[in-house]
């Protein structure tokens, strides 16, 4: 519904501004689109701090019940290895330590974990889904009220 009212307050802004239809619908759905991309990728992600798991990597591979990463329903960020210490590994790194297991010819788990070598997850578990939603929603609804004011006083100062 926030997004519904936004793009309402967008097109009849665009449109009381250019007074022009064909090109107002064109501005309204460029901004339209600017808006929930830009909120998507970049606004969204920071509405609040994400967490962070560090656990060993397992010498067997994954086991049944252990959370090395976020869950399934939580939105993961970011994931991906790091050494003993903490400090996450680059691709090249990785891909490194790889062809290492491999040229020893043992099993990648194996060669990892005894190297101190951790998975990490980054991640916003799932129960502040709700509280992302009714961020944005009221971010959307506050723009889209400023939008209808603008329409209103465009539209009210042209009729004097």
């Amino acid at each position: 519904m926030a997004y519904a009212l936004f793009a309402f307050g967008v097109a009849t802004a665009a449109g009381a501004i250019l007074r022009r239809s064909l090109p107002a619908f064109g501005v309204a759905l460029g901004a339209f689109l600017a808006a929930r991309m830009t909120v998507a990728l970049l606004a969204r992600p920071a509405y609040a701090t994400p967490l962070t798991t560090m656990t060993p990597v397992p010498v067997g591979g994954s086991k049944a019940g252990q959370r090395a990463a976020p869950g399934f329903a939580d939105w993961v960020v970011e994931r991906g290895y790091g050494d003993a210490t903490g400090r996450r590994l680059s691709s090249t790194e990785y891909h490194e330590l790889e062809d290492a297991a491999n040229q020893a010819g043992t099993n990648l788990n194996q060669f990892l974990h005894a190297r101190g070598i951790q998975q990490f997850g980054v991640y916003h578990p799932a129960d502040r889904f709700w509280t992302f939603q009714l961020i944005e929603a009221a971010l959307f609804v506050a723009v889209a009220g400023v939008l209808i004011g603008v329409v209103v006083w465009r539209v009210r100062r042209r009729m004097i």
